[in-house]
């Protein structure tokens, strides 16, 4: 049934990506584009979370660890939710400590989980007026 969910979703994805090279598109327009994407990104990431929940619970669930450019996640993460803060009237910065390595070795699927799980709710729960701040810095691992 998820995948089933998942496949036209992808397409309007498509759809859209292709519409943003349009050079007859409005300013309205290309943020209109813009909100339906990012909707259709988290649509996607909580049809891949179900998927996920699916196979914890069937002990199947299988990390993929791969090189990554970490500080790109953080800022698509971030820029995710930038439209609904801007709608809420909320403040959202993102600060990369100086000593963030650029590539990192993780299972960028689940760290962009958590980032979106994380920022999601710090957006809707912080009130009119206010500031949300992600902050991400690099922490040697100790050393037996």
């Amino acid at each position: 049934m998820i995948h089933e969910l998942r496949n036209p979703l992808n397409a309007v994805l498509g759809s859209i990506g292709l519409l943003k090279y349009s050079k007859s598109l409005s300013k309205e327009d290309m943020e209109t584009l813009n909100i339906a994407n990012v909707s259709g990104e988290i649509l996607i990431t909580l049809i891949n979370n179900a998927l996920d929940g699916a196979k914890l619970e069937a002990n199947k669930l299988e990390l993929d660890y791969q090189m990554f450019d970490v500080v790109e996640t953080l800022t698509k993460s971030v820029s995710l939710f930038t439209w609904k803060a801007r709608e809420k009237k909320v403040n959202i910065t993102l600060k990369i400590g100086k000593d963030m390595p650029t590539l990192v070795e993780i299972d960028e699927a689940r760290l962009t989980q958590i980032l979106v799980n994380l920022i999601g709710n710090a957006v809707k729960f912080t009130p009119p007026q206010g500031h949300v701040k992600v902050r991400a810095r690099f922490i040697p691992e100790e050393k037996e």
